[in-house]
C-alpha cells in the first residue's frame, strides 16, 4: 500500500509536466519551484515505500540515562575523599573532563583517539577520583563526561556531596525561565551549539559552493542598493525551514518503522534524477541562455541577481538540498543526540544545523557596511557566473554517476537524455527559435522530465577495495583474531568519496592494513538497506561516513573514528589501537 502511495504522488507531482497546455499556462520558473518542493518532499514517500517495514522504531540502541551510565559513590579516607565511578559496559568517561575547585588526582587512563579531542585518555569499567578536602570544605563538587561507544556523547555533568555527610546533594538554584530544570536546558543548549557550530561549517563543504557563490552576487548586488537585510531574512528563513522539512520527513519515516538519517533524500533515484534536471537548468541558466516572455530561465536570474524575497528563500532550501551529500565536524554528535529524542527536541536540532549555515548571510545583512566592502557589482559578475557552470555541470554529471548505482541503465540512459533535451530546448528558445523550431523546442523540455516517470530502481554493488559487509562476516573475522576496518559510505556522500581518495584508497593506508592483518570491509549506504540502517544506529549515527575499527581481541569494544579523515591522524588511531606505535 504505501509503494502505492509513493507512485501515486509521484506521478502526481509530474502530471502536469506531461501535457503541453499545462506547460503553455505555466511559466517553467514556477515548474522549478515545484520541483524543488517534489525533490524535498519525495523522500518521505519513497522511504516508506522502500524501506523494510520490519525494522522497528525499537532497533534503535536505547541509551542509559547519565547517572545510570555512570555510578559515583564518595567514601571518605585520610583527608580527602575517593569518588568510586561504576561505568556501564560500553560506556566511558573521560580523564579531561574530570575538574574540580578542590585539589584532585586521577589515575592513568586508557589512550584514545577523540573525534573532537584528539588523543585523550578514557576510563572503562571503574575509576577512583582522589579529591583532597580541606578542614574548611562544605560541598564537594565534581564535573564529568562521558560517551558511550555506541556514537553518543553526553553533555558535560556536574556532581555534589555534602563535605561533613557525603551524602549525594543539589547544587543550589536554579531552573531555566521555561521551567525545565537546568541541568536539561544546559543539555540542549550544549547539543544546540554543536548543531549550530556543524551548520556553520557545512557553509565551507564542496557540496554548497556553486549555490553559495550564487548568494554571494546576489548579497553584493544588494548591499549596493541597501536592500541586504530582507534578502539574508528570506534566505535565512528558507534554510531552517528547509532543514525542519528535511527533519519532519525523517521523524515520519522512523515513525512508520525504518531508521534513517542524515542524507537519506539521496537515496531515492527519482530525487538523484530530479537534481541532475534541476542542476542542469541552473547551468543553463548560469550561462546566460534567458528566454524572453516566459521568464523559466528568470529562476536563475532571480537566484543571482535577487528579483524578491521569494527567489532568496528558494536559494536557502537549494542550499539545503545540495549540502545533503556532506556531513560537518559536529554535525554527527549532534543528529545522533536529535534521533534519541521527542520530536520537538529533534526539530530544535534541526533547526539550529540551519541557523548556523544561515550565519554568514545574516551577518552580512545585519551589517550592511560589511556587506558593502564586497567587489561592486560590474562585468566581473557575469564572468564569474559563465565559471560557475563548470562545477554545476560537474555535479549533474557526479549526480549521473550516482544514479548508475541506484536505477537501471535504461533509466540513465533515459534521464541524460532528458538534461540533454533540456539544453538543447532551452538553446533554441534562448535564440527566439520561432515557428517549427519552437514547437520542437517546446516538445524538447517537456520531454525532458519525462524519464523520471519511468526510472527503475535497481540495487548494485560497488564495494570495492573493500570487501562487502555483513554483520555475520565482523563476527566471523573478530573470532578468528582478526583486526576489522569498516567504512560505511555512499556513492552519494561527498564527505565519504573525499575521505576515501585521500585516506583510505592511498598506498599507505593498504601498506598500513597489510602489515598488520587488517581486513578492511565496506558497507554501501547508497540504496536503502534494513541492515546498515541498524548497523548506524547500533552507533548512535544517523547517516554517513561512519568509520569503525575492531580490533583483534574479540572482547574489545569497537573505536569509532572522526567523520573527516586525515593520513597522519589515521595511522595514529589504527596503530594505537592495534597497540603498535
Amino acid at each position: 500500500m504505501k509503494a502505492g502511495i509513493h507512485s501515486t504522488t509521484h506521478a502526481h507531482c509530474f502530471y502536469c509536466f506531461a501535457t503541453q497546455s499545462c506547460v503553455v499556462s505555466m511559466s517553467l520558473h514556477r515548474i522549478v519551484h515545484i520541483l524543488l518542493l517534489c525533490v524535498l518532499s519525495l523522500p518521505a514517500l519513497a522511504g516508506l515505500g522502500e524501506r523494510n517495514p520490519s525494522l522497528l522504531a525499537g532497533d534503535t540502541p536505547r541509551f542509559l540515562p547519565v547517572h545510570e551510565a555512570y555510578r559515583a559513590t564518595a567514601i571518605r579516607e585520610d583527608g580527602r575523599v575517593r569518588v568510586q565511578w561504576q561505568i556501564a559496559d560500553g560506556y566511558y568517561l573521560y580523564r579531561h573532563a574530570f575538574k574540580s575547585p578542590l585539589p584532585m588526582t586521577t589515575p592513568a587512563g586508557l589512550a584514545f583517539h577523540d573525534e573532537f579531542f584528539g588523543d585523550t585518555e578514557v576510563y572503562y569499567s571503574q575509576v577512583d577520583v582522589l579529591v583532597d578536602t580541606p578542614p574548611d570544605t562544605t560541598i564537594i563538587t565534581l564535573h564529568f563526561q562521558g560517551c558511550a561507544d555506541a556514537g553518543l556523547c553526553y553533555p558535560p555533568e556536574t556532581l555534589h556531596w555534602d563535605a561533613a555527610t557525603l551524602l549525594p546533594i543539589k547544587a543550589p538554584a536554579a531552573t531555566a525561565t521555561s521551567g525545565i530544570p537546568m541541568e536539561a536546558a544546559q543539555s540542549l543548549a550544549w547539543i544546540a551549539l554543536a548543531a549550530f557550530i556543524g551548520g556553520l561549517i557545512l557553509n565551507l563543504m564542496p557540496c554548497v559552493f556553486p549555490v553559495l557563490s550564487l548568494k554571494i552576487i546576489a548579497i553584493t548586488t544588494h548591499a549596493h542598493r541597501g536592500s541586504t537585510l530582507g534578502h539574508a531574512l528570506s534566505y535565512s528563513a528558507g534554510v531552517i525551514a528547509s532543514f525542519l522539512l528535511v527533519g519532519g520527513a525523517l521523524l515520519a519515516i522512523r515513525a512508520g518503522g525504518a531508521t534513517v538519517g542524515w542524507g537519506f533524500q539521496l537515496q531515492s533515484p527519482y530525487v538523484i534524477a530530479a537534481l541532475a534536471w534541476l542542476f542542469t537548468g541552473i547551468s543553463i541558466t548560469l550561462w546566460g541562455w534567458f528566454m524572453p516572455g516566459l521568464r523559466w530561465l528568470g529562476v536563475g536570474q532571480s537566484l543571482t541577481e535577487g528579483s524578491g524575497p521569494g527567489a532568496s528563500f528558494f536559494t536557502g532550501a537549494l542550499a539545503v538540498v545540495v549540502a545533503s551529500p556532506c556531513t560537518a565536524p559536529f554535525m554527527a554528535t549532534a543528529l545522533g543526540y536529535a534521533i534519541t529524542q521527542p520530536p520537538a527536541i529533534t526539530l530544535t536540532v534541526f533547526a539550529c544545523l540551519g541557523a548556523g549555515m544561515a550565519a554568514p548571510f545574516l551577518v552580512l545583512g545585519l551589517m550592511p557596511g560589511l556587506a558593502r566592502r564586497l567587489p561592486k557589482p560590474g562585468p566581473w559578475m557575469e564572468r564569474f557566473k559563465h565559471w560557475l557552470v563548470l562545477p554545476m555541470a560537474a555535479a549533474v554529471a557526479w549526480l549521473l554517476w550516482v544514479l548508475s548505482h541506484q536505477a537501471s541503465s535504461t533509466s540513465l540512459l533515459l534521464v541524460s537524455a532528458g538534461c540533454l533535451a533540456l539544453v538543447i530546448g532551452s538553446g533554441l528558445l534562448a535564440h527566439h527559435a520561432q515557428g517549427a523550431k519552437r514547437v520542437i523546442a517546446w516538445s524538447l523540455l517537456v520531454a525532458s522530465l519525462l524519464p523520471m516517470l519511468a526510472i527503475q530502481a535497481e540495487s548494485k554493488s560497488s564495494t570495492e577495495p573493500g570487501q562487502a559487509w555483513s554483520a555475520e562476516r565482523v563476527a566471523t573475522l573478530r573470532q578468528q583474531g582478526s583486526p576489522v576496518f569498516l567504512n560505511v559510505t555512499a556513492d552519494w556522500c561527498i564527505t565519504c568519496l573525499a575521505n576515501e581518495k585521500v585516506v583510505l584508497d592511498t598506498d599507505a593506508t593498504r601498506d598500513l592494513f597489510a602489515r598488520h592483518g587488517v581486513i578492511y570491509l565496506k558497507a554501501d549506504w547508497t540504496r536503502p538497506d534494513p541492515a546498515i540502517d541498524a548497523l548506524l544506529a547500533s552507533f548512535g549515527r544517523s547517516g554517513v561516513p561512519l568509520y569503525v575499527f575492531y580490533p583483534a581481541n574479540p572482547g574489545a569494544s569497537p573505536v569509532v573514528l572522526p567523520q573527516i579523515l586525515r593520513p597522519d591522524t589515521f595511522k595514529a588511531a589504527i596503530e594505537g589501537t592495534i597497540g603498535t606505535k
